[in-house]
């Protein structure tokens, strides 16, 4: 992972008094909170034990009024992802990889629930993609769902706009912390040059899924109704899972889901995944 501008992510559920330090992690600022967790081991050599106060976050985790044009990301995995920005040959910035292996990882506001991020416009530089790469544990549900806010701007979310994905067959664990940035640009390299980005609404045996929004409850997982409402004081309605469907043909509702672990010991759906979408101009 090159470094990169700093990024401060927050768990915003957690009480302000319980804000202990300030990791840097390949330049991006973490805040974590007493009662949080970081999904991935980042290194502790630059680590601080109080809060930078030029970081522009206040009491609240809110944005000062110097950082107005940052783009705050609001964001979750079953199981695990990381995000950046580029154009449509690489990354430039990789802030990776969140593993939530438990429930309440995945879909709560809690303070262990879904991650918040605050990127700073030098983060975001002159990118043309945004990109969200994941990776599942094989086990019941799997998608990705997000929204990215920028004031003045109209929201992005997960599963809306022209999305694509490709498969890049090189399996990790959640725990593993995924690929690295090389690796990552190493397989959009591949996924061009072999003309393998899928949308919705390809027609061949395998494309985008886009599943359901954030505004339907779940009792059990179900083909159509995979996941539970998730933090939605965060993540719009609006917003929509995304998976790849490997086998349009017999991965269909109502019967079966893309987002539904088919089980087996193989990688069907072609883990780890990589979304992107064309950035709107800055």
């Amino acid at each position: 992972m090159t470094r990169s501008p700093r990024v401060q992510q927050i768990h915003r559920a957690c009480d302000p008094k319980a804000l202990f330090i300030v990791i840097s992690l390949a330049g991006a600022m973490v805040l974590q909170c007493g009662c949080g967790r970081i999904g991935y081991e980042p290194s502790h050599e630059d680590a601080a034990t109080s809060i930078d106060a030029s970081i522009g976050i206040d009491a609240r985790g809110t944005l000062d009024a110097g950082q107005a044009s940052s783009l705050e990301v609001n964001i979750t995995a079953d199981n695990a992802y990381g995000f950046g920005y580029g154009d449509d040959l690489q990354l430039s910035n990789y802030f990776g990889g969140v593993a939530n292996i438990d429930a309440s990882d995945i879909f709560s506001c809690g303070a262990n629930g879904i991650e918040t991020y605050v990127v700073p416009p030098e983060a975001l530089g002159d990118g043309t993609y945004l990109y969200i790469v994941a990776w599942a544990d094989k086990t019941g549900s799997q998608g990705v769902l997000g929204q990215f806010l920028e004031e003045g701007k109209a929201p992005i979310y997960t599963g809306t706009g022209s999305w694509e994905v490709c498969g890049t067959d090189q399996d990790y664990t959640p725990e593993s912390g995924g690929p690295s940035q090389e690796i990552v640009n190493q397989e959009i390299a591949n996924c061009n040059a072999t003309n393998r980005w899928l949308a919705s609404d390809d027609t061949g045996q395998q494309r985008l899924e886009v599943g359901e929004d954030n505004s339907t409850d779940r009792v059990i997982i179900e083909p159509g109704n995979e996941f539970p409402i998730t933090c939605n004081s965060l993540i719009n309605g609006n917003a929509r899972w995304m998976w790849l469907n490997w086998d349009v043909t017999n991965v269909s509702l109502p019967e079966t889901s893309a987002f539904i672990w088919p089980g087996g010991g193989l990688n069907p759906d072609h883990e780890f995944l990589v979304f992107r979408l064309p950035f709107p101009s800055r």
